[in-house]
């Protein structure tokens, strides 16, 4: 688990669970680590 997970401001001022905060959080998380290390499918999806 990372020390903090970042969200989008739209997600902290919207209502949303704390559940679908979190999920988001560590999506976009693994996404950017994913894109950072260079892992994408042959059509550029991460």
């Amino acid at each position: 688990m990372p020390p903090f997970i970042p969200l989008p401001r739209f997600m902290l001022a919207g209502e949303y669970s704390i559940n679908a905060k979190l999920l988001y959080g560590l999506l976009l998380n693994r996404t950017m680590l994913s894109q950072k290390s260079g892992w994408a499918s042959e059509d550029g999806n991460v």
